[in-house]
């Protein structure tokens, strides 16, 4: 039986999709030394030449599920200093893990009109470990007795 790669439970938003924004969740992956310069780099991911990447303060809080987040926002502006895309960031910490879902959004007014219910959605992210892979090294270590 093939293992699964450890991901992001996400609820599907009660309006999706939704014109102008896409969402993309990925795989958990091992915490990062440092979370705010790979939350950066996550958000300046596909500019193309010319372009400019302006983020704004981290924001850090907790999920309605209590697990530890950190938001990232930026705007993508053109050479004309016309912003072009938002895009947001949110990491979710799961003990040595984190989750991640970015979203770009391309129209602003829908992005507004629906912010609420996505938010819902994103406050009830969760681990799935159900693939059966170790979550901490402790596990990976252990011996069964058995």
């Amino acid at each position: 039986m093939r293992r699964r790669t450890p991901r992001l439970r996400l609820p599907r938003p009660e309006r999706w999709p939704i014109e102008g924004v896409k969402l993309r969740t990925e795989p958990l992956r091992a915490l990062p030394a440092d979370l705010d310069a790979f939350a950066g780099k996550c958000l300046g991911r596909g500019i193309s030449e010319g372009k400019r990447v302006l983020l704004r303060e981290p924001r850090h809080g907790l999920s309605e599920l209590g697990w530890p987040l950190l938001v990232r926002e930026a705007d993508v502006v053109d050479t004309a200093g016309q912003v072009e895309q938002r895009r947001l960031l949110f990491v979710y910490r799961f003990l040595d893990w984190i989750g991640v879902v970015r979203i770009i959004v391309t129209d602003v007014a829908a992005w507004e009109r629906e912010q609420a219910s996505l938010m819902q959605s994103l406050g009830a992210a969760q681990p799935d470990f159900s693939d059966g892979a170790a979550t901490s090294l402790w596990e990976a270590l252990s011996v069964d007795p058995g």
